[in-house]
């Protein structure tokens, strides 16, 4: 696919440079809406609220603490504690009074905290650098000759493809505000979005949320600091805190500036597209929507759900054991893998060097905050295609009023509509279907054994039976295909490979720079697996598909 043309040639036109110019104001505004947000849900019991938070973050401070807390961290919130004390002896409307004064020293902090700024200089610098970083990540060592030339086998744009509806959203990106809602599988994930969007869809770079414990990092810490990015503490759970940074996605709309988050929250653990999504950053889309209702603006809010695609995970090793030990555990707790020795990390390294991958990122149909598909002139259609007024979801007596309740309801509505496109446009690649067919083998093979016991297999005597994961494939082609050509899922071309070919490019890909492999093929030309974690996670993903249902187990293992 060819690179589309950069929508805002000039970068001092994007909308997020506008914002960055305008910080302080943006913080000024932040602060009024979060307090207007918050007195609004507990103005008549603010002091309690204020004692609260105090509480929890000198809990925080004391239990969880990271290298990033300001120093000061710990005298402010001791400060807040003893004078909330001394105004919960007051009289009423004292007590009201100091504990405004509180409340707006609070949130000023915390917007202080959340807003970040974004620096063209920088942003040039981070493509720089992040085009060196991917095209080391997706090309093997026989390509490095040509960076130089920078050959189309090399681009990294060449290596990651889009699939979906991107053409409909670069059409539209004009006519709305966009926010893209990706699902979470990596730390990389936000990075690769932002950069492949820019480098070849041409789109400008969005606000984006990153955790605030990436800023331990004082190289992490410099470039978040001037890319747009808003600092987000999932440590703090008060509510005055979660109202700012609600507030800090909702008026960044209403200024204009595309956004990324992911209404998933944290990194799936299991492997699986997440299927529960988080309902904070969401609510405050249908609240943005409505509050520029009420301004007299027509403008709508485009979601576009995302997809992300990997043959790998880095993080997968750590992530699949902290999901096994939620889930009841410690019989999981085994050798952990990673980078912790010299040698180890020479072979990763070498990895990278020798093999080269690829990615997809997949484009869900555009929405409006209700969950409406969105045509190409912008116009909402429900299920059965017909236009509706989108504001008079918002109207009581025909006027748009705030109604919580109302629109907790639109909240949860939106979310399952979310999940619905993810598993709709999420593009199956051949490095899903070998891991799935690899660990139904196993589950298969030992009926009686729960996933905990199947992970402590001996993989030095366990061998896949090429012959049934090659059936096992086939089956799975043809009942992907069926969905497929049913507009339900997407399908990454090699899956109209021969199947031998097919398992063999899986074999290849899958889990491709883990030092241990899910699946390999040893020198004897056996299956085997060196980590049968990573190879549950990798199952996981098509966990939700239940391709296995429609496959004669009894006969295949019978052989």
């Amino acid at each position: 696919m060819n690179k589309y043309p950069q929508i805002y040639p000039d970068l001092k036109e994007w909308p997020i440079y506008q914002y960055a110019k305008q910080r302080a104001e943006f913080v000024n505004a932040l602060r009024t809406q979060a307090r207007i947000k918050v007195l609004l849900k507990h103005e008549n019991s603010l002091a309690e609220l204020i004692q609260k938070a105090a509480y929890m973050e000198k809990m925080r401070l004391k239990n969880n603490p990271w290298k990033v807390d300001p120093a000061s961290e710990a005298v402010f919130w001791k400060k807040v504690e003893s004078e909330i004390l001394e105004a919960l002896k007051m009289d009423s409307e004292t007590r009201q009074y100091l504990s405004l004064q509180i409340l707006d020293r609070i949130i000023h902090r915390y917007a202080e905290e959340i807003v970040s700024d974004f620096k063209i200089s920088t942003y040039k610098l981070a493509r720089k650098v992040l085009t060196k970083f991917f095209k080391g990540l997706y090309n093997s060592i026989s390509d490095y000759r040509f960076f130089l030339l920078d050959s189309p086998s090399s681009r990294i744009e060449n290596r990651v493809r889009f699939s979906g509806e991107f053409d409909r959203v670069y059409k539209m990106f004009n006519k709305g505000i966009v926010v893209f809602l990706p699902t979470h599988f990596s730390h990389l994930d936000s990075i690769l979005v932002g950069y492949i969007s820019d480098r070849k869809g041409g789109l400008p770079a969005f606000l984006y949320g990153a955790g605030l414990n990436l800023y331990d990092s004082e190289i992490f810490a410099y470039f978040m600091n001037r890319l747009g990015t808003y600092r987000v503490d999932r440590r703090k759970k008060n509510a005055i805190y979660q109202e700012t940074l609600k507030c800090t996605s909702n008026l960044a709309i209403q200024w204009g500036v595309n956004s990324l988050f992911f209404p998933g929250g944290t990194r799936s653990r299991s492997g699986k597209i997440e299927e529960k999504l988080k309902y904070g950053l969401l609510h405050s889309l249908v609240e943005a929507q409505r509050e520029m209702y009420e301004q007299g603006r027509d403008t709508k809010i485009i979601v576009v759900p995302i997809v992300t695609n990997y043959h790998f995970v880095f993080e997968a090793g750590q992530l699949i054991r902290q999901h096994l030990r939620r889930s009841g555990a410690e019989r999981s707790i085994g050798k952990k893998s990673g980078m912790s020795s010299l040698r180890n990390i020479i072979r990763f390294l070498g990895r990278i060097m020798r093999k080269r991958s690829e990615a997809s990122l997949s484009f869900g149909t555009p929405i409006d905050v209700m969950g409406n598909v969105l045509n190409d002139d912008m116009e909402s259609l429900d299920d059965k295609g017909n236009i509706v007024n989108l504001a008079e979801y918002y109207y009581s007596n025909n006027v748009i009023t705030y109604d919580d309740q109302r629109e907790r309801v639109y909240t949860r509505q939106l979310a399952e509509r979310i999940t619905g496109i993810y598993h709709q446009y999420m593009e199956v690649m051949t490095s899903h279907l070998v891991s799935h067919a690899a660990f139904s083998f196993l589950l298969k093979s030992y009926p009686s054994y729960d996933i905990f016991d199947i992970i402590k297999l001996d993989k030095k005597v366990l061998q896949f039976d090429e012959s049934v994961l090659l059936e096992v494939i086939r089956s799975y082609v043809d009942q992907i295909k069926q969905l497929h050509n049913r507009g339900d899922i997407l399908m990454a071309p090699e899956l109209e490979f021969p199947v031998s070919e097919l398992f063999n490019n899986g074999l290849y890909h899958l889990g491709i720079y883990h030092m241990d492999r899910p699946l390999r093929r040893n020198r004897r030309g056996e299956i085997v697996s060196d980590d049968l974690r990573k190879l549950y996670y990798y199952y996981n993903r098509l966990e939700f598909l239940e391709l296995n249902e429609e496959i004669n187990w009894a006969d295949l293992l019978n052989r």
